[in-house]
């Protein structure tokens, strides 16, 4: 192929394109009715595959279901929900291993820590889409002793932008432990269990739920001591409204 027939090519392959493109936007432009009408479409084309893709534990894909119609996602999500965590032995046998080695049990390790994610990733879908007994399960673990659950929580609370967990998150803004008393003191790993960055995320997750309310402070970190501090103030201005 010469030089020229490739350049004809590509002007071709940009001339469709841009036509596609055009099409598409005027589509969305004409009015609800198209606009309903490609997204339907997408859903037809794409369903299939992410709906596939979702029950394999494909994390981006759960994820996904949960930008998707109520209609189509919550059965799968719920059906994944439903799905039983493997034991290692379980797990052993699903990957069809016969001799427990070192390898082996990283291999079912990694299974069953799919399998765990999954669920935890299906039910911040079913939040997002306002699914209740999921939005109040991630309340209460704000509660938790276990500071790396606390974690997940706060993410799926952002995700769901659920104004009932204000309260508590508030509270964690306010907690410290002896890693803020001793600066010179090393935290050991999971650091993300220290007071101070459940301080950090804590704030994130406010920003998520009141977005409005952070953008009002006109500062540029989610998470800074500063912010913390705006939003202690913010909530003794405000808190009487979330009591009720």
């Amino acid at each position: 192929m010469t030089l020229r027939t490739k350049m004809q090519n590509n002007i071709q392959t940009y001339k469709i394109m841009s036509r596609l493109s055009l099409a598409l936007v005027g589509t969305l432009m004409c009015g609800t009715v198209y606009a309903s009408s490609y997204d339907a479409i997408y859903e037809s084309l794409t369903s299939t595959d992410v709906v596939q893709r979702a029950i394999a534990h494909d994390r981006d894909a759960i994820t996904e279901l949960g930008h998707r119609s109520p209609e189509l996602a919550i059965p799968i999500l719920q059906q994944i929900i439903a799905q039983p965590i493997p034991s290692e032995q379980e797990a052993l046998t699903i990957l069809h291993i016969s001799s427990v080695t070192a390898s082996a049990h990283k291999a079912t390790r990694k299974l069953i820590f799919s399998a765990e994610r999954a669920i935890y990733d299906a039910k911040v879908s079913l939040a997002r889409l306002g699914d209740q007994k999921t939005r109040d399960e991630f309340i209460v673990c704000l509660s938790s002793s276990s500071k790396i659950l606390r974690l997940d929580c706060m993410s799926a609370i952002g995700e769901a932008r659920d104004q009932r967990a204000v309260k508590s998150l508030m509270l964690i803004l306010d907690e410290t432990d002896i890693y803020d008393a001793d600066p010179k003191l090393q935290a050991p790993p999971p650091l993300m269990a220290t007071a101070k960055n459940q301080r950090e995320l804590a704030a994130y997750t406010l920003s998520e739920i009141l977005p409005e309310v952070y953008n009002s402070f006109k500062e540029p970190d989610t998470y800074s001591v500063a912010t913390q501090a705006k939003w202690k103030a913010w909530w003794k201005e405000n808190n009487k409204i979330f009591e009720k």
